[in-house]
């Protein structure tokens, strides 16, 4: 029952969010591990939750393309722009205009220098460089419009962001990495924000929010400074790294579900910014929050047992001199 209300769970959350399903693997994985009980080997058991949560999150994945696609009247192709974002990053890495002309008219390679930022792929589609330092002109550039052809859109695009990665992926890798860099570090552009100022109206119905005044914004605003690492992504990020892989063992050594919980949770978020590695194509810090949350859970649950683990350690420790005393007194080898 527990493991199919996770599933159900799972396909919500990813029928929200498709970049979840690596976030989503390891959760799933722990509880097939937990499901099948204590009585099966360790190795084998552990072996079989990975294939089942390979298969499941599969599934999972599936179902929820299938809600997304009940629930979409007019379905967006949003992988196009990271597609685009790629062909980009590549051309600005490897010096050379890798956009197909049959797809993208009016460009140059000129325009991806201009325009090109491991902060976003938003100065490409305006035109307008808005993620320069301060001090630096403002550039502009014919922005990258993907021409709605009658035919084969998808495929022509597809096929020339495939070939952009194939024939030049040391240039792909080193834009990617620059990305995440860009992601999960302190920027001196300031795009990724963990608390916005003011809420802009626009088209969508958003109305105008000025600037909230409170005690309680101005906290959270200090916290965000350039000064305080709290809201740093790389930082959780390093500690899942650190702590992922014995959290798991011990987990395993000692059949603990706290540790093993703790595990998953780090595996989810490390799998999560894996993922994110090669289809993120905004520095916000939104696409981080996930991997925050399961640190955090896991590192208190680890906290936890560790308490739980001191307490147990010195109650059986005075215990122990309790009883000791008792029997040398008993005994005779201590007098009243």
């Amino acid at each position: 029952m527990v493991l199919l209300s996770a599933l159900v769970l799972a396909t919500l959350g990813l029928a929200v969010r498709h970049n979840g399903a690596a976030g989503a693997f390891p959760l799933i994985a722990f509880f097939i591990f937990q499901s099948m009980g204590t009585q099966a080997k360790t190795l084998p058991r552990l072996a079989f939750a990975i294939g089942g949560g390979i298969f499941c999150t599969l599934l999972v994945f599936a179902g929820a393309k299938q809600i997304s696609t009940w629930m979409v009247d007019v379905p967006k192709y949003f992988w196009r722009v990271g597609a685009m974002y790629d062909i980009a990053g590549t051309s600005y890495q490897e010096k050379k205009y890798l956009f197909s002309a049959e797809i993208f008219s009016g460009n140059s390679l000129e325009d991806v220098d201009k325009l090109y930022s491991p902060r976003s792929v938003l100065p490409l589609e305006s035109g307008v460089q808005i993620h320069t330092l301060p001090g630096q002109p403002v550039k502009q550039g014919k922005s990258f419009d993907v021409r709605e052809l009658k035919v084969s859109l998808n495929q022509r695009l597809f096929s020339n962001w495939v070939e952009a990665i194939v024939h030049h992926p040391r240039a792909y890798l080193k834009h990617r990495y620059d990305v995440f860099v860009s992601l999960v570090t302190r920027s001196p552009w300031g795009l990724w924000a963990p608390v916005w100022e003011s809420i802009v109206p626009n088209d969508l119905g958003m109305v105008d929010r000025p600037l909230t005044k409170s005690a309680y914004f101005d906290d959270v605003r200090s916290l965000a400074s350039q000064q305080s690492v709290i809201f740093v992504p790389l930082l959780y990020l390093t500690l899942c790294a650190i702590a992922f892989i014995p959290t798991l063992i011990f987990g395993l050594r000692f059949h603990n579900d706290a540790l093993l919980l703790a595990s998953a949770l780090y595996g989810s978020g490390l799998a999560h910014m894996a993922g994110l590695f090669f289809v993120v194509h905004t520095a916000d810090f939104r696409y981080s929050h996930w991997m925050i949350v399961a640190t955090t859970l896991g590192t208190g649950f680890v906290l936890l047992e560790s308490a739980r683990a001191i307490w147990k350690f010195a109650v059986l420790g005075s215990s122990a001199i309790i009883f000791k005393e008792k029997w040398l007194h008993k005994s005779g080898h201590l007098e009243n």
